[in-house]
């Protein structure tokens, strides 16, 4: 399958931009690799709220809100006048929602300066990268909800820290799956494009992939897959990809050990555990239940410890998607769902209590149990839909939570904040 004229004009928007900054990211990124550096936080970041994307948030923005907004409920909420009224079960009070307005305001991912700020904020944190969710049709051709994604590697603060990518393909149960064509043709030429960047996350000094939900036809698509993609990062970079599989929230150590002899991945990573058994979980509960889901699902309650195996620990600012009703969830017809507090949340943590969970999460990777790089990544940056907190400043707070992370892990600012 040939190239469409995207994807050769977005690598040669690569090249000419590669050749001519390499020499003046030189310095930023011997800064950003510091070997003295103790730990290596990645957040996860959400390239949706961005002007050019057309899913179904802004669909259902035009229906319930009467704009193409992709900020609709968010900014709604966060101004005190969301769809419905939001109370809390345990005293009736309307439920406080203006902390989900970034410092940034609304903004529109597609222009550079939002970009260059959000880069800025970050690297002055000592965050070390964003791990950006990459969302793909099964066809293997990026969805405009990733259209973000080159101002980021564009940036002129690019070299003041790291990006990855983590696909995702996005079909229905019953749709196509990604084909080995697919992947082949369409998908290893972008993700070689993005690597060849300097700002590219390596660990190890190969260029990481997380493997979030690629959705292969079967397991011996998948298999090739991985086989495949490994000879084309070597054949481009002389070094083999480092590819972390993603487990999912009830994911079980048979499930590890079965897709660490299949695929065999170079490691794992987690993401956000099960809560959707507690309607609604105080966070302090929440918080707690991921160091045990990780021994859980790494096999460590039986073995107690296992240092061979690479797994990249997650944290977690807890989840709750209420000002998103009807927006990315409860809009489906005939679903039953009664209101925005029918799907599972958790209580926004407070400052102490956040503290406690990084505090719970570094102890965790210093006990030397698995094999952690040094390495976790948080949930998450920039989910203002669907985080009971995030990590991005507000408006209202400031850099209180990412204040902590940085306290927390001894993280070495890398710039100044915008």
């Amino acid at each position: 399958m040939g190239q469409s004229g995207a994807d050769r004009n977005r690598q040669k928007f690569f090249r000419s931009f590669f050749q001519k900054r390499t020499a003046c990211l030189a310095f930023f990124l011997l800064a950003a690799a510091a070997p003295s550096e103790p730990y290596h936080i990645g957040v996860w970041y959400f390239t949706l709220w961005n002007s050019v994307t057309r899913g179904i948030q802004v669909q259902q923005a035009r229906k319930f809100y009467h704009r193409d907004d992709v900020w609709a409920g968010v900014r709604d909420y966060a101004q005190g006048h969301g769809l419905v009224p939001v109370v809390s079960p345990a005293t009736g009070d309307p439920v406080d929602f203006s902390t989900r307005e970034p410092k940034l305001g609304f903004y529109d991912e597609m222009q550079q300066s939002v970009v260059d700020a959000e880069i800025r904020e970050a690297a002055a944190e000592g965050i070390s990268f964003f791990a950006f969710y990459w969302y793909l049709d099964p066809e293997g051709h990026e969805l405009d909800t990733s259209a973000p994604l080159p101002r980021f590697f564009a940036s002129a603060f690019s070299g003041e820290m790291k990006y990855l990518l983590a696909p995702i393909v996005k079909t229905s149960p019953d749709g196509p799956k990604l084909t080995l064509a697919a992947w082949t043709d369409n998908v290893v030429p972008q993700l070689l494009t993005y690597m060849a960047s300097p700002s590219y996350y390596r660990i190890a000094g190969r260029p990481m992939l997380i493997d979030f939900n690629l959705k292969f036809t079967d397991s011996q698509t998948e298999i090739a897959a991985y086989d495949g993609f490994r000879r084309a990062v070597a054949q481009r970079f002389g070094v083999q990809p480092f590819i972390i599989d993603l487990l999912g929230k009830n994911s079980t150590e048979k499930d590890l050990r079965y897709r660490r002899n299949k695929l065999q991945p170079d490691g794992f990573t987690c993401f956000n555990f099960n809560n959707d058994n507690m309607p609604q979980l105080a966070y302090p509960e929440y918080a707690r239940e991921f160091v045990p889901g990780i021994r859980r699902e790494t096999g460590l309650d039986s073995t107690g410890r296992e240092p061979s195996l690479v797994y990249i620990p997650c944290g977690s600012m807890g989840e709750d998607a209420r000002p998103w009703y009807r927006i990315e969830y409860g809009w489906k017809p005939g679903n039953g769902l009664p209101g925005p507090d029918s799907r599972s949340y958790t209580t926004r943590p407070t400052a102490a209590e956040f503290r406690e969970a990084m505090q719970n999460l570094k102890a965790f990777m210093n006990s030397d149990q698995l094999e952690t790089m040094n390495t976790a990544i948080l949930y998450s940056w920039n989910e203002w839909g669907e985080g009971a907190a995030v990590l991005e400043p507000s408006l209202k707070e400031g850099y209180l939570y990412a204040d902590i992370v940085r306290d927390v892990f001894g993280l070495v600012p890398r710039g100044t904040r915008p």
